[in-house]
């Protein structure tokens, strides 16, 4: 939550990527277009910090990192000193980063009414469960088939509540272990664990397959060599996977192995991404069709998380209707069980 407070707002992050495309595009030098973009008010801050510390010598994606924009930015920047087109870099990164935020932008649309109705309710269970069932217990003493109800009502709400409680503590203290233990985790174990997880599984190998078709045709498209493409994947930390997977093709393809039966290995990516190694015989060829498969899975990630996203709404009232019905018959059942008494 620190981390996310002290980044760059979603909007200036767009325009500022968007401006610098565009005077990129129009025949702009880094420098000059990064002066251009300091007309606007908003944006000539970080327009002066990039320029200052572009004239001490340091690299571009290590200046977005300190200008707190979003991490997937430096990751795509990264390759820029290996295959100099900054303008087709930024244009990428403005299609994942609008994608991201198009997509989290829906999201909070969509919980927040359903998460403000189940506070609301959350908060009704609780007056009910502490005020109005012990008071119910000494007002139907009379009636032992309504105590019995209010008493198992009663035990239903003090275990709902310490299973959240519970479930909260472990859900907390697993993230806890998990951002402590993954840095010390060898990225080999890391990848076991994440495949194991079964949607989120299914996200990660269409991300990772994006991510490597993406900077391998990038690189293709610089004049580079199979083998010194994966030598600069493997070298670059910003994305794990794809160096830990990169280092493996290398160690394999220098035993006579070919590339696209060693991506059929890997469990986070996709079939597919092996199947337009093993038809391509050309360098040309392959990078267009590595680009246009990008594209797809790019096209694909938004669709799965869209349809996330709508399955999510429904369960929310799902869970409201529930907690509707409960919380009417926890107070109207017990007084009709004492009205049948006399």
């Amino acid at each position: 939550m620190t981390k996310k407070r002290d980044m760059l707002p979603e909007e200036i992050q767009m325009r500022f990527l968007k401006r610098l495309e565009h005077f990129i595009s129009n025949g702009y030098a880094l420098q000059d277009a990064l002066e251009a973009i300091a007309w606007d008010k908003d944006l000539a801050d970080i327009s002066s910090h990039f320029l200052f510390r572009l004239k001490e010598g340091e690299r571009l994606e290590l200046i977005f990192e300190e200008t707190k924009f979003h991490s997937s930015v430096s990751a795509f920047l990264s390759f820029i000193h290996s295959n100099s087109n900054l303008r087709e870099a930024i244009k990428k990164c403005i299609e994942v980063m609008e994608q991201r935020f198009n997509t989290m932008k829906k999201l909070k649309l969509i919980i927040r009414y359903p998460l403000m109705l189940l506070f609301f309710f959350s908060l009704i269970l609780f007056f009910i469960n502490y005020h109005v069932l012990p008071a119910f217990q000494s007002l139907f003493l009379t009636s032992s088939q309504a105590l019995t109800t209010i008493t198992v009502v009663k035990w239903i709400m003090d275990f709902l509540q310490f299973s959240l409680i519970f479930c909260s503590i472990l859900l907390l203290a697993l993230t806890i272990l998990w951002n402590y233990y993954s840095k010390k985790m060898p990225i080999e174990e890391q990848v076991k664990v994440t495949q194991r997880v079964p949607l989120y599984r299914h996200y990660l190998r269409i991300q990772t397959s994006f991510q490597f078709a993406t900077h391998f045709s990038s690189l293709l498209k610089a004049g580079l060599s199979l083998k010194e493409i994966l030598y600069e994947l493997s070298n670059q930390q910003r994305l794990p996977i794809i160096s830990y997977y990169a280092t493996l093709l290398i160690n394999n393809l220098e035993h006579g192995f070919h590339i696209s039966n060693l991506l059929r290995e890997f469990p986070l990516i996709e079939e597919q991404l092996a199947i337009i190694f093993q038809k391509n015989a050309t360098t040309d060829v392959l990078e267009r069709d590595l680009t246009l498969y990008s594209d797809m899975l790019l096209e694909e990630m938004e669709r799965m998380t869209i349809k996330i996203i709508t399955v999510i709404q429904p369960i929310f009232y799902i869970i409201l209707g529930i907690f509707i019905i409960f919380i009417y018959l926890s107070l109207m059942w017990p007084m009709f069980q004492l009205m049948n008494t006399f």
